[in-house]
């Protein structure tokens, strides 16, 4: 018989000496099912059917956030050891128990631009722990992801998907409609140590640091080589997509720091520190392209963080070019008079 998450919530508790945050866990969970169901009706979540063609995308996407995040904050209500929860893009702390003893962290709907398009679209999540009691503080959520209790990503696509890790490997959970709950899948998942695929945005080629130039140059040359590594190039603007990707079937997902974008990449605390606990867990690693991610602890809530997530070796190589250069940033010819594109002969 299929393993649920019910039972797999059993036996994190009794592993973890029914640590509080399997309760948490299990509010997500729940939520995420409820979520799936919200995610699946599209724009029917703002008009009666038979009024008209779904024109406002960005409305579309403003009304389904805000039913998740009303949906997340009612299934967590009457959870006594949650204490608060930090949503992505909102400076507001929603206070739950002022006695629990851990703290939730969610990028709802990350990139929810793509809803409207019938794209994949997905959940980044945290759980961690905190030292004191009464009203939680934003301070308390700036905890690196070395210090995280659970990290997961939720996937609502043609089917949704459930990826956790409570510091004990990574699995992966696909919501079984007939049964009302998630089921496992994939367990201890493990990146495979190379793989063909590099999703990065080449139309921000012009505005890359010298190390992430020499990287994609590097890898883009070698593919052309008899024998050399292959590299299939593709891009979707989404961490939690990309993360997802690299989970379960290895490759790279650069989003790298420009040139001249300081808030290049995602919210360090909602999205990139949930990714890299569940990528390292798996075997891989995180860097915002100079330092491994699980290093770094947030100034504030809304902070973003480049993020480059895959296999170990090549994260490694990518931080030795950052330091190679010195934080210089060397002129470096994207792709050495080489093109992408197949050229007439």
């Amino acid at each position: 018989m299929s393993r649920t998450f019910t039972q797999y919530l059993l036996e994190v508790a009794d592993r973890d000496d029914r640590h509080p945050y399997v309760h948490v866990l299990s509010c997500v969970a729940v939520s995420l099912k409820l979520l799936s169901a919200i995610v699946s009706r599209g724009c029917l979540n703002r008009r009666p059917i038979g009024e008209g063609p779904c024109i406002d995308a960005e409305e579309t996407n403003r009304v389904i956030r805000d039913s998740a995040i009303r949906t997340i904050l009612e299934q967590a209500a009457g959870c006594e050891q949650l204490a608060a929860i930090s949503f992505s893009d909102d400076p507001q702390i929603h206070q739950i128990s002022a006695d629990g003893s851990c703290l939730l962290t969610m990028d709802v709907l990350h990139r929810a631009t793509t809803l409207t398009e019938n794209q994949p679209i997905g959940v980044a999540f945290s759980i961690m722990g905190r030292t004191r009691s009464g009203r939680a503080a934003a301070e308390e959520f700036l905890q690196p992801a070395s210090d995280l209790l659970c990290a997961g990503l939720a996937l609502f696509g043609p089917s949704s998907v459930l990826i956790v890790t409570t510091g004990e490997g990574v699995d992966a959970f696909t919501l079984d409609r007939d049964v009302g709950n998630y089921v496992l899948t994939h367990t201890a998942m493990q990146l495979p140590e190379s793989s063909d695929v590099l999703a990065i945005d080449l139309s921000h080629a012009a505005m890359w640091t010298a190390p992430i130039r020499r990287y994609v140059d590097e890898r883009i040359r070698d593919s052309q080589e008899p024998g050399g590594r292959p590299a299939i190039v593709r891009w979707n603007n989404s961490a939690v997509l990309g993360g997802f990707r690299v989970l379960l079937n290895g490759g790279l997902f650069m989003l790298p720091r420009t040139k001249n974008e300081r808030d290049t990449g995602v919210p360090l605390v909602h999205t990139a520190a949930p990714i890299t606990m569940l990528v390292e867990q798996a075997g891989g690693a995180a860097t915002d392209g100079v330092a491994r991610i699980s290093s770094l602890t947030s100034t504030s809530l809304d902070e973003y963080s480049p993020i480059i997530v895959g296999a170990a070796g090549d994260i490694a190589r990518i931080e030795q070019y950052a330091e190679d250069t010195d934080g210089s940033d060397a002129n470096y010819p994207l792709f050495h008079n080489r093109t992408l594109f197949v050229q007439d002969q």
